[in-house]
């Protein structure tokens, strides 16, 4: 989530899902009246044959343009911009196009640093298991019913929109983007405590984590001689606070990229929803802590790496060649419905 910082909160479902929410509240089962978004991208450079593209289709509920008042419209064109950015440089795992359907809600709330929050939800295993948009794009399989993932945005927050921001507020657009990105899959169960919210599930982002045993690094989650989590490593409480040595990420093209695993943000303080889940790298998107001002937009070097090693196909998009198509309609459903310096 983002208010200059970012927040996560892990609900299980009665459905037997984990359900990951960046800053506060879990799904809410709600009526709602929503605007399907179909984002169209034109033209990529070298193009995966073989793949085929990801559209977007958010689901506004009336709480968003309640609390987002006047800058409803600002918001939503927004929200196409990140979404037309990500058909940009992610491909669909198979021949076949993919659209991921977010649902979209808004809430006013100045007690609090947040600026937004996004995720998605995950089966129940004993396995390293992908978020269901992940799991949506690279399989074009979809086996649950409703949304992909979730978004809300809290509007009681100085919030810049369209590229257009001040010193005194945050990017919206750069917000939007990091949001996104925990829902692709930039996320995982692993609690202060240093246990899974389920014993043996874990996210494919989990798996690529090691942490400090008090002489090395090893996997923060344990695994038997098939590759199948069986816990996470003893005194993994203690490595979740050990800001000496910090807990890694090393995924095969983060490593190529940096030269080595990278460094997740790990203060001594365990801080829910910041740490684990968030870079020590200022310049990368996901990184912890946001300030005001206007932010460079899209994905770095590291970001692209991060998103490989969660699977995605990943092409970089050429200057000025993110067409854009929008199909609008209102219909009635019933669905399920970042701190300040923090996303």
């Amino acid at each position: 989530m983002f208010v200059g910082k970012d927040g996560v909160t892990l609900t299980v479902t009665r459905a037997g899902l984990i359900a990951q929410h960046f800053g506060i509240g879990a799904h809410l089962m709600k009526l709602r009246i929503i605007t399907f978004l179909m984002l169209v991208m034109v033209s990529k450079s070298a193009p995966n044959s073989l793949a085929g593209d990801v559209f977007f289709q958010f689901n506004y509920d009336a709480s968003f343009d309640i609390n987002a008042g006047a800058n409803s419209a600002a918001a939503k064109s927004d929200f196409t911009y990140v979404a037309n950015y990500l058909t940009s440089v992610l491909d669909s795992g198979v021949s076949g196009n993919v659209t991921v359907e977010v649902d979209v809600s808004g809430i006013y709330n100045a007690s609090t640093g947040t600026l937004a929050y996004a995720g998605s939800s995950l089966y129940l295993t004993n396995n390293f298991e992908p978020v269901f948009t992940q799991s949506h794009i690279q399989t074009g399989v979809k086996t649950w019913v409703g949304s992909d993932a979730g978004a809300t945005v809290n509007f009681a927050q100085s919030l810049g929109y369209g590229g257009n921001v001040s010193s005194s507020q945050y990017d919206f657009r750069y917000i939007l983007l990091h949001e996104m990105t925990h829902a692709l899959g930039f996320v995982g169960l692993i609690g202060s405590t240093g246990a899974s919210s389920n014993p043996t599930t874990y996210s494919t982002f989990d798996s690529y984590l090691l942490g400090w045993n008090g002489s090395s690094y090893q996997n923060l989650v344990s695994r038997d001689g098939t590759g199948t989590p069986t816990g996470s490593m003893a005194g993994a409480s203690a490595a979740l606070v050990n800001s000496a040595h910090p807990i890694l990420f090393n995924g095969p093209n983060v490593t190529a990229y940096l030269g080595e695993a990278a460094q997740m943000f790990t203060p001594g303080s365990y801080l829910s929803g910041s740490s684990t889940y968030h870079t020590n790298y200022s310049n990368s998107l996901m990184y912890y802590s946001v300030s005001p001002g206007n932010k460079p937009f899209g994905y770095s070097g590291l970001d692209i790496a991060f998103m490989k090693d969660l699977g995605y196909t990943v092409t970089v998009p050429e200057p000025g060649s993110m067409g854009l198509a929008v199909v609008s309609l209102v219909v009635l459903v019933v669905g399920q419905s970042r701190r300040r310096g923090v996303i």
